[in-house]
This record gives C-alpha cells, structure tokens and sequence, in this order.
C-alpha cells in the first residue's frame, strides 16, 4: 500500500499530511519546530531523497535528537524554503 502525504510549511513548522480512506481528509502524522533544525541533506545517487536532523545548540556541540528522512520528487524547493525561511 502506498500512502501519500504532503509537506506543509509554516514561519513555525513543518507539518507531514497522511492522506486518509476518507476522501479530502488528512490527519497530522508529524510537526516538527523550523528552528530545531541542524541539518538538511541529500545524496547525489538519491536525489529525490532529503534527510532532515533536528536538536539543539549550545556552545560548542550540535545535539541532533531526531531525523526524518523524506522522498520528495522536485526537492530543490522544499530545501530552499526551509534554509532561508
């Protein structure tokens, strides 16, 4: 079975949309804060393929807490809208 979902993106968050049964109906599977995340990766034999690292800061050390990683085909506008937003 393949499910669909969608990226939304807020000032504040990144919201993952899982399509239901039901017709027009989603329900929120993740939302994450835009400023909790470090890093944003991709690789050049998955180009459709973008790791998102989320976690802290502090002085001297980066604390990643959590990744996701998602299939976007076209993915060069979601990097671009979630580094310089």
């Amino acid at each position: 079975m393949v499910c669909f979902s969608h990226v939304v993106i807020t000032k504040e968050h990144l919201y993952i949309l899982r399509m239901t049964d039901e017709e027009h109906k989603y329900i929120v599977k993740l939302r994450r804060k835009i400023n909790t995340i470090m890093r944003l990766t991709k690789k050049a034999k998955m180009p459709d393929c973008i790791k998102i690292e989320y976690g802290s800061r502090d002085a001297h050390d980066v604390h990643i807490t959590d990744t996701d990683k998602l299939n976007i085909p076209r993915r060069a506008g979601i990097v671009y809208i979630i580094t310089y937003n």
